[in-house]
């Protein structure tokens, strides 16, 4: 179990290291981040009022997602990176390869006796181009959580 669930870690982390070197924030990522007063600066509170963009949820032009806890994760890295998009990409990163890990695990319990079929599962899991947005893109956060 603990080799499927390395596995897939590893291949999670090796097919999307190439998003760890961006230079800038771009396209939503602007948005939900440095436009964003619940991410660079506004009480810890206004996450359980307003949208993932910082709009009050109550008002005519929200978006109504709400995504506190992913909301709350921005302000946490907007605290220790600022507008550096390094930190953003490195935690989308991890969880990406949490989540890969754990699904191997998770695999174990609804497959218990074919670990070639869980190995390959986990790994086509860890590198399925379908994670691509939700990994590359900071905003995809909500996503990964």
């Amino acid at each position: 179990m603990a080799a499927e669930a390395a596995l897939a870690a590893a291949l999670a982390a090796g097919c999307f290291l190439n998003t760890l070197p961006a230079t800038e924030l771009v396209f939503d990522d602007l948005k939900a981040i440095s436009e964003n007063p619940d991410v660079t600066g506004a009480s810890a509170s206004s996450l359980l009022h307003n949208d993932f963009w910082g709009h009050p949820l109550r008002s005519a032009g929200t978006h109504g997602s709400y995504r506190p806890l992913t909301t709350l994760t921005f302000r946490w890295n907007f605290q220790l990176h600022g507008h550096e998009p390094f930190g953003y990409h490195l935690v989308n990163l991890v969880l990406h390869t949490l989540a890969s890990a754990l699904w191997a695990v998770f695999l174990r319990s609804i497959v218990p006796n074919a670990p070639r079929a869980r190995a390959a599962a986990a790994a086509l899991f860890a590198v399925l181009p379908v994670h691509c947005d939700a990994v590359a893109s900071v905003v995809g956060r909500a996503e990964l959580l």
